[in-house]
């Protein structure tokens, strides 16, 4: 049974054990993450959604930019940040939905955590630095 809003080709998958045997990436999600589900899109890359402080986010993971989902959303403001010099990059509106994304280079993993209301500026940043490689 789909829910509403997954990508095309999603399969729901036990957890991150599943995913990292399926794509060879290694997910971790926030210790404070509620309601968390894992699926793998047309075996590229991995989607997970969660609830954080009441907010709901999408997250994805794959190699490659093309292997993140896209939102369709434009965002007024953007902002390049880092932390511990890691670079990532935040866009959000004013309405509270917004996205966060960063590239692995160990790895060559791309993230994209994205948020459709709730959220800003900083609670995209908090999240952000909780799935960042250097946390």
């Amino acid at each position: 049974s789909k829910s509403a809003g997954l990508p095309e080709g999603y399969e729901q998958v036990e957890g991150p054990g599943e995913i990292e045997a399926q794509l060879d990436l290694f997910i971790t999600l926030p210790e404070k993450a509620e309601a968390a589900t894992y699926g793998i899109v047309d075996g590229r890359y991995a989607y997970m959604t969660f609830t954080f402080d009441g907010v709901a986010y999408s997250y994805s993971v794959g190699r490659g930019k093309a292997n993140v989902h896209e939102d369709g959303g434009t965002y007024v403001h953007q902002e390049a940040a880092n932390w511990l010099d890691y670079p990532y990059e935040l866009a959000w509106n004013d309405d509270g939905a917004g996205c966060a994304q960063w590239e692995d280079e160990l790895t060559g993993a791309c993230h994209r955590l994205t948020a459709r209301s709730g959220a800003n500026r900083e609670l995209l940043s908090e999240v952000a630095v909780m799935l960042l490689p250097a946390a």
